[in-house]
Order: structure tokens, then sequence, then C-alpha cells
């Protein structure tokens, strides 16, 4: 199954990341080398819109989570936009819910960023 990615940003360091289709060995690729980049780059807050996502695997929440990491250090914030069950799930079952930062949607996710910007 294919994927596709995208990136928009939303400010000096703030970037969305959307994805299509499905997230597995086969297609994490894509989403590795785009988020190694943008934080080679500086960015500081990442919204990561999985509610395109119709499976995602452990590889692909592994990047999540180095991302997590990375960015923590440097006191910024990724949240993943979805609401999908099958995400959802996948995220329970690796152990990451209480590390990743999930929300229900885009607009929620962008609210954290601004929320933990301001705040």
């Amino acid at each position: 199954m294919d994927v596709r990615i995208g990136v928009s940003q939303f400010g000096d360091d703030s970037y969305v990341i959307a994805a299509d289709g499905e997230l597995d060995m086969y297609t994490v690729g894509p989403l590795r080398e785009l988020v190694e980049g943008l934080l080679a780059d500086g960015a500081r807050r990442l919204l990561v819109d999985l509610t395109g996502v119709t499976f995602v695997e452990s590889a692909s929440l592994s990047v999540l989570l180095e991302a997590t990491r990375a960015l923590d250090a440097r006191h910024g914030r990724l949240v993943i936009a979805s609401d999908d069950a099958l995400v959802l799930r996948a995220i329970e079952l690796s152990g990451l819910e209480g590390t990743l930062h999930v929300a229900p949607s885009p607009s929620r996710a962008v609210n954290e960023l601004v929320d933990r910007r301001v705040g």
C-alpha cells in the first residue's frame, strides 16, 4: 500500500505533517526522512495529522517516539491528530499512550501546540 505525506509550515518553527494511507515498515521511510529533516532545521512543534491513515505499525510509532523525545529535549512538542480506532489501538498496544500526545482532530492538536507555546 502507498502512503502520501505532505508538510506545511505554520510559524517560525511549527509544522504540520499530514499522512494518508498505511504507515508500515515499507512506507515509513518518507516519514522518517521528513521528520529528521524538520528536526535538523530547528522545528520545535510538530503536528502529525494521521486522520487519513488507515493503518500504523511499530516502525512508524518509533519514528514519532524518537521525534517526541528530541522535541522534549528542546522544550518543543509533537502532537498526533487521530481519532481512528486502529491507530489509537496501535498506540495503546505499543505502550506509548502516555508518552505520545494524541488529540482527536487537527484543530485540537493545534490548540495543544499553541497552548504549550503560550503557557
